[in-house]
């Protein structure tokens, strides 16, 4: 049975209570000023996931319920690498479109394309069990347009879409995390 057993030392009034705050301020004050939204509420919920790693670190160094500023520090960095993953797995769960998951799916294929470009003949083959008509797939990509996050270029015959450079530093650097090494 383990002799470590009540509540944590409040980190009111503490060095790592400051820390954590002056970070947590920091981190709210960036996600706030994102102007992509987390409709699922993960990374708001982000401070109380540092707090919980924080906890257990501080118990996997002693049984003693006190987090210090280096097991403070060290939860944040392990977090913070983690905001691109949690920020992929959630992108585009949530929304009010009935495409946002195709809409999600576009997105990252651009993304992921040497050139973030791809014609429309290839985009429509691979996601078309993702739409019902070749009218809602134009709609799809016309809000996309229309949101500034896709470019529709004519090459001869070919329909390119082709994602502004901008918007492919914007979106790497929102799945990267806060400070883009996640």
């Amino acid at each position: 049975m383990s002799k470590c057993k009540g509540a944590f030392q409040s980190l009111a009034d503490t060095k790592a209570g400051d820390y954590y705050h002056e970070w947590y301020m920091d981190f709210y004050q960036t996600i706030k000023s994102q102007r992509i939204k987390d409709d699922t509420g993960t990374i708001q919920r982000f401070g109380e996931s540092i707090l919980k790693v924080a906890m257990l670190l501080s118990l996997s160094q002693s049984p003693e319920l006190i987090i210090d500023v280096p097991t403070m520090i060290e939860a944040i960095s392990r977090c913070e690498k983690l905001i691109g993953n949690v920020r992929s797995a959630t992108m585009g769960k949530k929304g009010k479109s009935l495409n946002v998951e195709l809409k999600t799916m576009i997105m990252q294929e651009l993304l992921e394309r040497d050139l973030h470009s791809i014609s429309r003949e290839i985009l429509m083959k691979k996601y078309w069990m993702h739409y019902n008509t070749v009218v809602e797939f134009a709609e799809v990509m016309e809000a996309l347009h229309d949101a500034g996050m896709i470019q529709i270029e004519n090459n001869g015959t070919t329909v390119m879409y082709v994602m502004p450079d901008t918007k492919v530093k914007e979106l790497k650097e929102f799945l990267a995390g806060k400070r883009g090494d996640g």
